[in-house]
């Protein structure tokens, strides 16, 4: 008696399948509505649990000001949590971690210590330092939201409790998510 075992490793094909998938699905939300209030509250949802915990979407307005939009989150946070993700941060222009610097050169910046990074180089103002702790920040993208050439406006993925972290999968999904986000904002 023989037996024969064939084995081979479709991870990355069932990857691929997967962020399939969830680009078809994010398109046909973010194409569903000519409200820009609804479609920026989709591509947040849209965005959670897949991608991150917590989902900010912030446009720019005429001023060339971050507005916060929308905001995506786990259902069993609490309000505290969920007033302080949608505050206002403190955005310095100079700051290479800053959104603007998404905004401005339409790369995305991604931090895998949040607290460290925010103890360590003394950027962070005690709100922010509270936030990230209150929250259990682990790591963050900030990925653009553009149309053709022009940026709309920034997704802020964040992960948390979960443990997860955002890595380089995550951010070409972000990617494209904050793509089709601001073509659908356009």
């Amino acid at each position: 008696v023989m037996t024969v075992t064939v084995s081979d490793d479709v991870t990355a094909v069932k990857g691929a399948e997967a962020a399939q998938r969830f680009l078809a699905s994010a398109s046909k939300l973010l194409g569903s509505s000519l409200d820009v209030e609804t479609t920026l509250s989709r591509a947040a949802a849209t965005a959670v649990p897949q991608l991150a915990d917590w989902c900010r979407v912030d446009l720019l307005d005429e001023h060339e000001r971050l507005v916060p939009a929308a905001l995506a989150h786990p259902e069993d946070a609490p309000d505290e949590h969920v007033r302080l993700a949608r505050g206002t941060a403190r955005l310095d222009r100079a700051d290479p971690r800053s959104p603007w610097h998404v905004i401005d050169r339409g790369r995305p910046i991604v931090i895998n210590d949040i607290p460290g990074m925010l103890r360590d180089s003394g950027l962070g103002d005690e709100r922010q330092v509270a936030l990230a702790n209150t929250l259990d920040l682990r790591s963050i993208a900030i990925v653009p939201m553009t149309a053709g050439e022009r940026t709309v406006g920034i997704l802020t993925l964040a992960t948390g409790r979960s443990g997860r972290r955002i890595d380089a999968p995550e951010v070409a999904l972000a990617m494209e998510l904050g793509r089709r986000a601001g073509m659908a904002v356009d």
